[in-house]
């Protein structure tokens, strides 16, 4: 197996379910004791939201990509970001190798689902990014966004709320309201296109595109081929 370069912390939580996922397909599919050497570089996401809320994206691409950097230092192979809307800032620069890209991977995924139109839920500035349309354009697919106000929703209980561990009822139903509006625009699918998002369980008859347990499978058979 390769080892695995994970940056990590944008949420906590999130980070740990990586590390969790990874180890449960190691047992599922290599057998007992068999687990992958892994590191978490987990950022202090504090440092981040300042550039995030100033658009300065290429100042946060170098810092991402100065981690990535040591984490082949340190001998990883394959590596990750684990989070979607910082994948916005490395646009700004050459793949890094190794990189398993996860919004590439969720792309791909849909394809093979045969979906031709999804909704895309994530913070404000993945939702009104291109990031998400240019890469399904390419396979096909078309991204719908939530209108202004509900974008406003959706971010708030990222940021104000998962982020920070709390999990809510109440904004469990508010998403799941959005989600049946974009199915009522036509979406065959709903892309959870930021890690949080993908905490809790929802009710709704489409699929559900969990970037995480997409991102962590394309991980997982990265590092053992």
């Amino acid at each position: 197996m390769r080892k695995i370069g994970i940056i990590g912390g944008m949420g906590p939580e999130t980070t740990l379910e990586y590390y969790e996922k990874l180890i449960e397909l190691s047992r599922e599919h290599l057998g007992e004791y068999v687990y992958p050497e892994i590191v978490i570089y987990s950022v202090n996401f504090s440092e981040m939201i300042p550039l995030m809320e100033r658009g300065r994206w290429e100042e946060l691409g170098r810092k991402i990509v100065s981690i990535f950097s040591s984490l082949k230092n340190m001998g990883c192979e394959v590596l990750a970001l684990a989070t979607n809307t910082v994948h916005i800032a490395l646009e700004h620069f050459q793949k890094p190798e190794g990189l398993v890209h996860m919004i590439e991977e969720v792309s791909k995924y849909s394809k093979r689902m045969r979906l031709k139109k999804v909704l895309l839920l994530g913070t404000k500035y993945t939702m009104s990014s291109d990031l998400y349309p240019r890469y399904f354009e390419k396979e096909g697919m078309k991204v719908l966004r939530p209108d202004d106000e509900d974008m406003e929703v959706v971010n708030g209980i990222i940021f104000e709320k998962l982020v920070n561990g709390v999990l809510a009822e109440e904004d469990k139903r508010k998403l799941e309201v959005i989600m049946k509006k974009g199915i009522e625009r036509g979406a065959e699918g709903i892309i959870l296109g930021c890690t949080e998002l993908t905490l809790f369980k929802y009710d709704v008859p489409v699929p559900l595109l969990d970037t995480v347990d997409i991102h962590v499978d394309a991980l997982f058979k990265r590092s053992i081929t």
